[in-house]
């Protein structure tokens, strides 16, 4: 038997850009973080990732006014949006392309990542599966930077 152990890393980081847009999985549509209302919370997914699954199923702590997005990467587009498609949510479900992910130095296969923004694109970053209230936890820190 095979025991997979997967460790935490967290670690805080300032996007270098006033910009931060990514496109829709599903149509044409295209959403900015820079300067978005309130904090955004961002889910990093890819195809076949069980412990995304129940990370997306695990976010009803979070005060409605998070904006809360999952973005595929890792994979092809079409693949992508299948998963997205197969999470049953009403977050927005994002591309996060090689620039998405080199503007927040995020190098590792590994999902799911949590991203925490505030309007200025100051962010914690998480990775691995974590308890609502964590993440309810640097939503708070993080709005108050």
């Amino acid at each position: 038997m095979v025991k997979l152990i997967i460790s935490s890393l967290v670690f805080f980081s300032t996007c270098s850009v006033n910009a931060l847009s990514l496109r829709s999985l599903i149509d044409a549509s295209v959403v900015n973080f820079y300067n978005m209302k309130g904090v955004s919370v961002i889910i990093l997914f890819q195809k076949d990732c069980i412990a995304c699954k129940k990370q997306v199923r695990d976010l009803s702590c979070l005060d409605k006014k998070t904006n809360i997005f999952l973005v595929g990467t890792f994979s092809q587009d079409s693949d992508l949006r299948t998963e997205y498609k197969s999470f049953n949510s009403n977050y927005p479900g994002l591309y996060g392309d090689s620039d998405f992910l080199s503007k927040f130095s995020i190098t590792k296969k590994i999902t799911p990542q949590i991203l925490v923004l505030n309007n200025n694109l100051k962010s914690k970053h998480i990775m691995g599966r974590r308890p609502c209230s964590e993440i309810a936890s640097e939503v708070k820190k993080v709005s108050q930077r």
